[in-house]
């Protein structure tokens, strides 16, 4: 468990913890922003393909509703699937995570370029098609490997988590199945100023010893706005083997 304080000379005074929802700090507009600013806070070298991905249709050329808040690519030549909460997580929320792992363990190098070419665009960067390929390409350490391509690494960021998910978490874990869990929250510190917090929150309830990580941090982002510090989680199993099969694949 993090503790935060407001040092003062020789005292320190613990900081209220309070929430982005109370805060009216929004998912998309605040929460998906700063990752996007940071991606260290979700492992290292992660490299940000797109975000809002939605271009998927179903077998039968029906277009699906399902949003990607955010796609990554690490330096190992894995995708990172990112799914933010910005408060507590539903208590299938895992579920959701894995459903998009699958699907996007069906995409290729010219898909992913495609999909970062569109996150530029809409970002207002005019990046050319071949050009967006080879900034894939050169992220990663070594070949590209297809089929490591189809082992995405998930990630779920939230408020906080149910037991449901925290107990389904550990255990794909250590079924080596790739999931990091992440507690998001905002300390409020001194008069109306704040500081925004993101660590590793991945718990074990059977008591054995998978938990949230203190003391001085590994890696660290700042807020946009505030200078806020965002922490980089650490990572926990790497799975040896695909375990789930997308029936949808981009449009």
């Amino acid at each position: 468990m993090d503790h935060l304080f407001t040092v003062d000379g020789g005292s320190a005074t613990p900081v209220s913890p309070t929430t982005l929802a109370a805060e009216g700090l929004l998912k998309r507009q605040h929460l998906q922003e700063w990752v996007i600013a940071h991606p260290q806070v979700l492992g290292e070298s992660v490299f940000v393909i797109t975000s809002e991905f939605d271009r998927w249709t179903d077998t039968d050329g029906v277009p699906a509703r399902d949003r990607l808040d955010v796609l990554g690519l690490d330096a190992t030549g894995r995708l990172v699937v990112v799914e933010l909460k910005r408060g507590t997580a539903d208590r299938d929320v895992h579920l959701q995570a894995i459903t998009y792992a699958a699907l996007v363990s069906r995409f290729d190098i010219d898909t992913l370029a495609q999909a970062h070419r569109d996150f530029l665009k809409g970002r207002g960067e005019s990046v050319e098609l071949d050009e967006c390929r080879q900034r894939l390409l050169n992220h990663v350490d070594g070949d590209w490997s297809p089929e490591l391509l189809q082992r995405p690494r998930q990630v779920i960021i939230a408020a906080g988590f149910p037991k449901q998910v925290t107990h389904t978490v550990v255990w794909l874990s250590e079924m080596n199945l790739d999931i990091d869990l992440i507690e998001v929250g905002r300390p409020l510190e001194g008069q109306g100023t704040a500081r925004r917090r993101i660590h590793q929150g991945l718990s074990d309830p059977g008591g054995r010893g998978v938990h949230a990580r203190s003391g001085p941090d590994r890696g660290q982002g700042r807020s946009p706005e505030t200078g806020g510090t965002l922490t980089r989680p650490q990572r926990h199993a790497r799975p040896r083997r695909r375990r789930a099969a997308a029936r949808w694949g981009p449009a």
